[in-house]
């Protein structure tokens, strides 16, 4: 049994993990800036503890200290529009906060044996079709996203003299509940979703159970270190995964949302779905993990049947 600290618990993925962990007997000690009454989980592993390590707040940083392991998923919303204090908040709840966690790490006198810092695909930029594994250095780009992620990954790294450090680029999660995916469901319910940008672009998406699975695996696997795609080994076509959503949903997809259109429905943010990432798991499949969902229309049948 390990001790588990978790940032983000409240999340799509937290809420995930946290009951994969208690189910393997783990302790489970989640930081929350607020301890609401839904929060007030009675499992005897299960606690939360306040932090707000913008604030100043040090109080936090006793949990780090002999704990087994640091999962850190914690970030603002990047689905909102960006505005110029939006974007503010998104860099410093991913590079900032980082920071603090790993300095707090570094400082431990009985640091955690392994730390988990969430990333995203968004660090590749728009790279069209090159397909890009863990060793990839994309050229310079003055995407807002990718900046982010290099800015994320650098403060966890931050970590790596102390700790075996892992940083899971994670691409679109599949989820009906939460994410990129539950968006789009009502427009294709109702037989209207569409095809955004050209289509040509590549998404590399992964089914949030093969998320936790990977996390979780790398975390009992000590060869796992660096820098690990959390993406599935088969990415598709924006068009292919509307059209692969339409006919699991059984409906037809026949519109197509120009560029320029997103761009006026969403800001700047409309990179998010129009960007073409396709990222391979390398590090993943040459270390052995299972993908549980590796194709795409099994992934959207598992989500959407009740």
């Amino acid at each position: 049994m390990a001790k588990i600290v978790i940032t983000g618990g409240s999340g799509l993925l937290g809420k995930k993990l946290i009951d994969t962990l208690l189910q393997k007997q783990h302790e489970v000690i989640v930081f929350t800036r607020s301890i609401s009454t839904d929060k007030k989980n009675h499992h005897p592993l299960l606690q939360y503890k306040t932090w707000n390590p913008l604030s100043g707040d040090k109080e936090w940083t006793q949990w780090i200290d002999g704990s087994d392991v640091v999962i850190h998923l914690a970030g603002a919303p990047v689905s909102e529009r960006w505005t110029k204090k939006h974007k503010q908040v998104i860099m410093k709840s991913r590079s900032l906060i980082t920071q603090y966690l790993s300095e707090s790490i570094n400082n431990s006198i009985h640091p955690p044996k392994f730390f988990f810092s969430a990333s995203a695909v968004g660090y590749y930029g728009n790279v069209e079709e090159e397909i890009c594994d863990e060793s990839s250095i994309p050229p310079y780009s003055e995407d807002f996203l990718s900046h982010v992620c290099k800015e994320w990954e650098q403060s966890a790294q931050i970590a790596e003299e102390k700790t075996r450090l892992v940083i899971g680029r994670i691409g679109i999660v599949l989820d009906k509940n939460e994410g990129a995916l539950s968006k789009m469901l009502p427009t294709f319910r109702f037989g209207i979703g569409g095809i955004f940008g050209t289509g040509n672009q590549w998404w590399s998406w992964i089914h949030h159970m093969d998320v936790v699975g990977m996390i979780v695996w790398a975390m009992e696997n000590e060869s796992i270190k660096g820098i690990m795609n959390i993406v599935s080994p088969n990415p598709v076509r924006m068009r292919t995964f509307a059209k692969t959503l339409g006919v699991v949903l059984r409906r037809p997809v026949f519109l197509s949302i120009p560029k320029f259109v997103l761009s006026i429905v969403m800001g700047e943010n409309a990179v998010m779905v129009t960007n073409s990432q396709r990222v391979i798991p390398n590090v993943a499949q040459q270390k052995g993990y299972e993908f549980r969902f590796p194709d795409l229309e099994h992934s959207l049948r598992d989500i959407l049947t009740d």
